[in-house]
């Protein structure tokens, strides 16, 4: 689940919309240490075919094998901000790599200049208030105030699955 304020994604990207046609880079903004640190990459993308069984294939590709973004990105191939906006990010932190090993908490931050407050929806505490409906109310709350929600599940993966 996810509310935010309008032209957050937008705000986030600190270039001229036609730098990417003119130069071949754009930059973004991320909040870093108590400032804005704008990073300017290029437009390049790893990219890959398209897979065959066509469970995950992108819309408005031209052919089902087509090239698109290895990482992050949208199910339109119309739309390459996840793209690019995760290759800025990568730059931010100095690869790809290091952003297995990030913090979503930290991660909204410098995405958004705010700050982060993280709810484990396992305690029980934050239980009572699901089932008495209170928990709802305050999610909407802070979205009505503006405020960025995100809910997300981490998953364990059993490393002995893959032999390792």
């Amino acid at each position: 689940m996810l509310g935010h304020p309008d032209a957050l994604i937008e705000n986030i990207f600190a270039s001229g919309p036609t730098d990417f046609l003119d130069f071949g880079v754009f930059s973004c903004r991320f909040y870093k240490d108590g400032e804005w640190v704008d990073v300017v990459a290029d437009t390049r993308l790893p990219c890959s075919a398209q897979p065959q069984n066509g469970t995950e294939t992108m819309t408005g590709l031209k052919t089902p094998t087509s090239l698109s973004p290895v990482y992050g990105h949208s199910m339109d191939a119309g739309e390459q901000w996840v793209a690019l906006l995760e290759k800025a990010y990568a730059k931010h932190h100095g690869s790809y790599e290091a952003l297995n090993e990030g913090d979503v908490a930290e991660a909204l931050v410098e995405l958004t200049g705010g700050s982060c407050q993280s709810i484990d929806l396992q305690h029980s505490k934050v239980l009572a208030l699901a089932s008495s409906g209170k928990l709802w109310d305050l999610i909407d709350m802070h979205v009505s105030e503006g405020s960025l929600v995100v809910e997300g599940r981490i998953g364990l993966l059993d490393l002995g699955q893959l032999g390792l």
